[in-house]
């Protein structure tokens, strides 16, 4: 029996129809999927706006920014339906661009435009950080009065190294004789801009004294600078009585944040064992701190039926953490990363406090947002991308693991219990070298290769010993017993540069690489934001950024010839990859920059 012409023509329009019908119910269904996540994109939407404002080859004027601000807003209150969604973005990418130029604009100073010295150089102390092993202090001045610079090219601060500083407290205005030069460039296209790093923190030179100082003014015998430098000096003292180097080092890098007491080799063991991480005061370290606190409080609490009973002593606790991490944050320098791990920290502790979950991606997504939005030019730093990187590829693996580790978790002893901690640490440690690993590579050329087996060992030694020893004995200072916890932190602290030592020394323990290009990072970090807010079948899409990255990785050529900024040093690299420099003597500091750069050892 044959089929005519109109049956089959019938028939194909109504296969058809149905094809569109079932992409479009899957392309709705897809796009609800998106929808309940678009909260979290609004860093991301944050981040081009601030990142196209740090692309531009010149200064753009504040109006602009504020103009386009207005205008999205405008558009904004306008928009209906759909459009109100593309509104919204643009309006966040607008605001990401005016708050860089804010920010460029609160923090701006006067940069030097070459060396100025020796001169008399006045200024009042704001910083000194020690630098240990009897190699003097670093000094940072404000209120300054150099001879021979006017008044409009004098920077708003200044930094200089001094071999001599004893007797000198933060406030003192002082006088001396120092050499003074601009901060130097990047030694490398793409390399890390240190002229840039001093500049959001209002330093415009850098250079280094003479002679000793003088003190022309005492500092205000009340003062809250001079309070919190002596509170960290007092403790940077105690540590010291109690302990010997370099555990007294490690220690007070991670109460007071000074890094420069640990010696070289430490450092070199502890980077190469992928712990590096643990000597740099960081959202861990907050967390840790406080949140021994936060359990600490609600354990005395809880042992007090009026109040366990009758307040919700849950929501007391969480107050007293973000104090006392907000007080870790003084003790320890108040530098900008250590900002950025009390804001985060501060906003787990409110989300406790206002009954939300304290943990979960919308909670990453909120400190990233106020981050940058008042740091925009943490969008740029490595500490930045490491610390929420790992963070956001813990929570997004963790969300996903939650059925099921609960029901493991339900229907387990203790022992099984032990395995399952001994499980997560281990998923924790990995999910966080996987999330970190690009960020290590792309600026530091490296990566520890039993990273993982180092902090598999390391950090819960750090979170169960060393950091609650350090609150203890924090909270005994006063009274003279801080030698009773400080003893177990020089046992976790031996412990840990013993397993340093050990990791670092295995075969193969740091593979090295090349400087990346930028746009692979770029495309790497999409592909990883895919992977974790898409939901559905689209979370396919995060391989397409992931094989760009590739093809741009591999059609890409460092410099083949380098020239430092003074043209005292030049680099030439062979077709065979191998690298000669013009001398070894002169311009020491390029030329480690330069082979670190090239993946070179020696």
């Amino acid at each position: 029996m044959g089929i005519d012409l109109i049956t089959l023509k019938r028939f194909r329009t109504f296969g058809f129809a149905a094809f569109i019908q079932n992409l479009r119910d899957g392309w709705m269904l897809q796009y609800a999927l998106q929808r309940q996540q678009w909260f979290l994109y609004l860093p991301i939407f944050l981040s081009f706006g601030i990142g196209a404002y740090y692309m531009l080859p010149l200064e753009p004027p504040l109006a602009l920014g504020a103009f386009a601000l207005i205008l999205s807003l405008s558009a904004l209150f306008a928009a209906r339906g759909r459009g109100f969604a593309l509104a919204c973005m643009l309006c966040i990418i607008c605001l990401g661009f005016f708050a860089a130029q804010m920010r460029t604009s609160l923090v701006h100073t006067p940069i030097l435009q070459s060396a100025v010295g020796p001169t008399n150089v006045q200024g009042r102390i704001v910083s000194i950080e020690d630098l240990g092993d009897e190699a003097g202090s670093r000094l940072v001045l404000s209120e300054l009065s150099i001879e021979g610079v006017s008044t409009e090219d004098t920077p708003r601060k200044i930094r200089l190294k001094s071999r001599k500083d004893e007797g000198l407290f933060v406030g003192q205005r002082i006088s001396t004789l120092a050499k003074i030069h601009s901060p130097s460039p990047p030694v490398m296209p793409g390399g890390f801009d240190f002229q840039r790093y001093l500049y959001f923190q209002g330093i415009g030179g850098v250079g280094f004294i003479y002679k000793d100082i003088e003190v022309l003014e005492d500092a205000a015998s009340v003062s809250l600078p001079r309070m919190i430098e002596g509170v960290r000096h007092e403790v940077g003292r105690r540590i010291e009585q109690v302990m010997e180097y370099p555990q007294a080092g490690v220690a007070m890098a991670l109460v007071i944040g000074r890094k420069t007491a640990i010696p070289k080799d430490n450092n070199e063991a502890m980077r190469e064992a992928g712990l590096a991480h643990m000597l740099a005061i960081s959202g861990l370290h907050v967390g840790l701190f406080s949140g021994a606190l936060f359990f600490l409080v609600r354990l005395f609490l809880s042992v007090v039926p009026g109040l366990a009973l009758h307040y919700p002593i849950k929501k007391y606790a969480a107050i007293a953490a973000m104090f006392g991490a907000f007080f870790y944050m003084l003790l320890a320098g108040s530098s900008i990363p250590t900002q950025r791990a009390m804001l985060m920290t501060g906003v787990v502790f409110l989300a406790i406090i206002l009954d939300r979950s304290a943990i979960s991606l919308r909670l990453v997504a909120f400190a990233a947002f106020i981050v940058l939005l008042f740091f925009s030019e943490s969008l740029l730093s490595a500490s930045f991308h490491m610390s929420f990187a790992a963070v956001a590829g813990l929570v997004a693996f963790y969300d996903w693991l939650r059925p099921y580790w609960s029901a493991w978790h339900r229907r387990s002893g203790w022992l099984r219990r032990a395995g399952l901690y001994f499980l997560g640490v281990s998923f924790t440690t990995i999910i966080a070298t996987a999330a970190t690993a690009p960020f290590a590579l792309y600026h530091f050329q490296q990566l520890a290769a039993y990273s993982i087996l180092g902090n598999f060992i390391a950090v819960p030694i750090l979170a169960f010993l060393i950091m609650p020893s350090i609150l203890a004995a924090l909270f005994m200072m006063p009274f003279g017993l801080e030698f009773i916890p400080l003893y177990v932190t020089d046992l976790g602290v031996d412990a840990v540069l013993n397993i340093a030592d050990w990791v670092s020394s295995l075969p193969h323990s740091v593979f090295r690489m090349g400087a990346w290009p930028q746009a692979a990072l770029v495309a790497i970090v999409f592909s990883g934001l895919a992977l974790i807010l898409l939901r559905g079948a689209v979370r396919l899409l995060c391989l397409l950024p992931l094989f760009i990255a590739i093809i741009v990785f591999s059609g890409y050529s460092p410099p083949d010839i380098l020239i430092s900024d003074k043209a005292k040093l030049v680099s030439v690299r062979d077709g065979r990859g191998d690298l000669y420099v013009s001398n070894l003597r002169s311009e020491r500091f390029a030329r480690e920059n330069w082979m670190q750069s090239y993946g070179v050892d020696d």
